[in-house]
């Protein structure tokens, strides 16, 4: 009875990436075929050298750290590092309010502890480098900590996604959201 039901949830979750995918004006696979675009930096007002990595420090129950703190003040902008499809606009326990945006690669970015949401976003909604996501908060397991931004990065395989160090991607291309 589960082989069944595991191979619905494939044939699903490839059915919404495929319906995502094709409403797009153009042939949207280009879009995300590729090496993924540099990144800028999602929190404004914040310089890349000040990025302090803590990818695979301890986390509660027994989890890593999978991506990078950017601490702000609570209600700073949090601008899209690189341009794609919104994949979600929502909450997870751990990450509290959160956007996922699917871009090139292909690579989702995921944007966590946000105070609020950009007026207007929506999933399958086209955004560029430089728009507004959101605001820094501290919602989820973070709720107990300064407000910051958690920032994760994504590569997506033939059959799951790998996170990789967002601290190496944000220092590389040193430029302000948008730019």
């Amino acid at each position: 009875m589960r082989r069944p039901r595991r191979v619905a949830h494939w044939a699903l979750g490839i059915g919404v990436v495929l319906v995502v995918l094709l409403s797009r004006r153009g042939p949207a696979w280009l879009r995300l075929v590729g090496a993924p675009e540099p990144l800028s930096m999602p929190v404004a007002g914040l310089r890349a050298r000040d990025v302090v990595s803590t990818w695979h420090a301890p986390r509660s129950g027994g989890r890593r750290h999978q991506g990078v703190d950017l601490f702000a003040p609570s209600g700073t902008e949090v601008r899209a590092a690189a341009s794609g499809t919104v994949w979600k606009v929502g909450h997870d326990a751990l990450g509290g309010q959160v956007v996922s945006v699917l871009g090139r690669g292909p690579t989702l970015y995921y944007y966590a502890h946000l105070d609020d949401w950009a007026e207007g976003l929506a999933v399958g909604q086209r955004v560029e480098r430089g728009a507004l996501l959101g605001h820094v908060g501290n919602t989820g397991n973070a709720r107990t900590t300064p407000p910051h931004l958690h920032f994760g990065v994504y590569r997506w395989g033939w059959a799951w996604a790998t996170a990789v160090d967002p601290a190496p991607l944000l220092k590389a291309r040193r430029t302000a959201p948008g730019r």
